[in-house]
Order: structure tokens, then C-alpha cells, then sequence
């Protein structure tokens, strides 16, 4: 019962980790090819030119 605590513990944790990078790549991805650093994609979406 520890041992699947214990696993069900580090893959949550694992998961938060992924999320968290995730959402970094995105902010810096939008960063770099947009010249956005609101966070919003939508405000970067209405600065783009037709």
C-alpha cells in the first residue's frame, strides 16, 4: 500500500513538472516568434498583421 503511495506521489509530481515546463515552452515560444510577453494569446493574435 506505501509502495503505490509512494509511486502515485512521484508521478504527480512528475505531472506538475510537465505542466509547469509546458506552459514555460508556450510563454517562451510565444516570446520569441511573437514579441508577446502578456501571456495571452488572444492579445498577441490581434497584434498579428493581416
Amino acid at each position: 500500500m506505501f509502495r503505490r503511495l509512494l509511486i502515485a506521489t512521484v508521478v504527480g509530481i512528475l505531472a506538475a513538472f510537465a505542466v509547469a515546463g509546458f506552459r514555460h515552452a508556450m510563454l517562451l515560444l510565444e516570446w520569441l516568434f511573437l514579441n508577446n510577453d502578456s501571456g495571452s494569446l488572444v492579445n498577441a493574435a490581434t497584434n498579428l498583421s493581416p
